[in-house]
């Protein structure tokens, strides 16, 4: 199979606003902290006032959770939504969702639910990601939120979710599962992991939701051929030598029937101007 290598397809239009397709992305709307203890006080307890600390959006997950579905939640704390079913930890913390994607006509939003997902961990340049999105059927609230960096959420995550999409509408089977890994106590995910199959297709996705970050430049090592291993790097070190910061944001692996990859996609983010590319190689 003849695959290009290093094929460089800018994505920088994803981050501005000014570009055309931009309004089709549907950035998560911002809403003040005041008005989240306002939905969840009318929610839980309209007598009552709460205050959200950076830890209690976790115990509000576990409360809503369990006034929706209280006979069905295993002390495990796993619970379903949408048809889509989500694992906690101890923390309260979605780290594994499980879920059969359905395409929806209009992924319609609720401004209601569409929180500060991770409270004050939240960080400026991020959005409340849908681990499900709304086009695929996911939940708008905050089961199924957390916080993801703009660049993934409206980039990486979003090319995702519009391959699946368009494979729903084809009327192709998918299946989707996502992991996500926290740093200590943090409740904001520092790495998500994506595994969908489309009919046949098997695909896997792993997303850096951290800035100036090279820690995917491990998984790309044992993925693509140990010279284009090299060329990526000199790559990097020579745009760190100009005074560039740059981040991996994703590395996609595509398998064929037989189960072996052919295909490795590797998002490269230069953070000071935003100009993402994505390098196709032929996988190892």
């Amino acid at each position: 199979m003849d695959i290009r290598k290093t094929l460089d397809m800018p994505e920088s239009s994803l981050l501005k606003p000014e570009t055309g397709n931009f309004k089709s992305i549907k950035p998560q709307s911002e809403i003040t902290l005041l008005e989240i203890q306002n939905f969840w006080n009318h929610k839980f307890m309209p007598e009552e006032s709460i205050n959200i600390s950076p830890h209690s959006l976790g115990e509000i997950r576990k409360d809503f959770i369990l006034s929706e579905k209280q006979d069905e939640i295993s002390i495990n704390m796993e619970y379903e939504k949408n048809g889509n079913k989500y694992y906690l930890d101890d923390k309260s913390r979605i780290i594994k969702c499980k879920a059969k994607p359905q395409y929806t006509e209009d992924g319609v939003r609720n401004i209601k639910e569409q929180i500060e997902a991770g409270g004050n961990e939240r960080r400026n340049d991020d959005d409340g990601g849908h681990i499900v999105g709304r086009v695929l059927g996911g939940a708008e609230g905050l089961e199924n939120l957390v916080p993801m960096r703009r660049t993934i959420n409206r980039g990486d995550y979003k090319k995702m979710e519009n391959e699946i999409s368009h494979g729903l509408k084809e009327g192709k089977e998918v299946e989707l599962e996502v992991q996500l890994q926290y740093k200590d106590d943090s409740g904001r995910p520092s790495k998500i992991m994506a595994n969908y199959t489309i009919e046949d297709k098997v695909v896997q996705v792993k997303f850096e939701n951290e800035p100036n970050s090279l820690d995917l430049l491990n998984d790309a090592q044992d993925k693509i051929s140990e010279e284009d291993y090299r060329a990526l790097k000199k790559e990097l070190d020579d745009m760190y030598g100009e005074g560039s910061t740059m981040t991996i944001t994703s590395i996609k692996t595509e398998y064929d029937d037989m189960g072996s990859p052919y295909k490795v996609t590797i998002g490269v983010l230069e953070e000071e101007t935003c100009e993402k590319s994505y390098k196709v190689y032929e996988a190892r």
